[in-house]
């Protein structure tokens, strides 16, 4: 598994291209697409791991992002063309806490247009490069915290511009969120500085380091610390690798890795037995 704190400029495909060239891999994999304009959290898996994405996929995960009030683009981010200029009101004193909580949830969102969501096959922004205009349907996502910052300030940040934490589930656009937030105030907005700063317990820090982060490969077994485990022996390896069930001292726990120096296989403990769902060792 692969945690990279990405940097501005690559896309996540082309991220998958830098991690394929810095271990010489060719099956690579991401949980969660970050657009070029933002930085933070990308989880990427090379090789068999790469089946065990779902698992990070579906986590709630979390942003730091800024808004630009009284700017409406096409991308629905400083990336994109403005479109519109609105006035602001005055919001010295502003409590965002009440407009928050109408923003927590969960919420009926219209995605952005200019997205990776696929329309009829086709990536909803290739249809906007297209000169094609869409109305996508509204989705159900759940908004679970949703914070006004006041004491994260750094260079990197635009300056002026009210900076929030929200943690959402999968499926959930933060452009969505700031140009709803924006309509709200009867101003428009959009997003400014977007950073991931975690999936599920996968953590980076709220702002990127000065340096250039590289991609760091971990264990399975590391990665997911959290998850029971079981040692298993040279019979149960052979018995796993024709994708038998192995005798198991664990509880019933759900999910669970069966460890040799890493993991072996993923699956889940039922009756005494690992039922081995996912392998991480080559088969006979």
């Amino acid at each position: 598994m692969v945690l990279w704190d990405k940097p501005l400029g690559p896309s996540s495909h082309q991220a998958l291209g830098i991690i394929k060239r810095t271990f010489g891999t060719r099956r690579v994999g991401h949980a969660g697409t970050l657009d070029p304009d933002a930085t933070g959290l990308l989880v990427c898996a090379v090789g068999k791991a790469t089946r065990l994405l779902q698992e990070v996929e579906a986590r709630e995960k979390e942003y730091v992002f800024a808004l630009r009030l009284g700017v409406v683009t096409t991308t629905l981010d400083m990336a994109g063309e403005v479109v519109e200029t609105r006035a602001v009101p005055d919001l010295s004193g502003f409590d965002w806490a009440p407009l928050l909580e109408r923003f927590t949830g969960v919420l009926q969102q219209v995605p952005p247009a200019v997205s990776a969501l696929k329309v009829d096959g086709v990536r909803a922004y290739d249809r906007v490069r297209n000169g094609e205009v869409l109305d996508l349907p509204a989705r159900e996502v759940t908004v679970l915290r949703f914070e006004q910052i006041v004491d994260l300030t750094d260079p990197v940040l635009p300056g002026g511009d009210p900076l929030f934490r929200v943690a959402c589930s999968k499926g959930t656009y933060v452009r969505s969120l700031a140009r709803d937030l924006g309509d709200a105030l009867g101003c428009g907005a959009s997003v400014s500085f977007l950073r991931r700063t975690a999936i599920g317990p996968w953590r980076v820090p709220d702002l990127p380091t000065s340096e250039a982060a590289e991609p760091m490969l971990r264990p399975v077994g590391d990665f997911f610390a959290h998850w029971p485990r079981f040692e298993a022996t040279e019979a149960d390896r052979d018995a796993l690798r024709v994708g038998k069930c192995i005798e198991c001292p664990l509880p019933d726990t759900g999910l669970a890795l069966a460890m040799g120096s890493d993991a072996l296989a993923s699956g889940h403990v039922a009756g005494g037995s690992f039922h081995p769902d996912i392998l991480l060792i080559d088969a006979q």
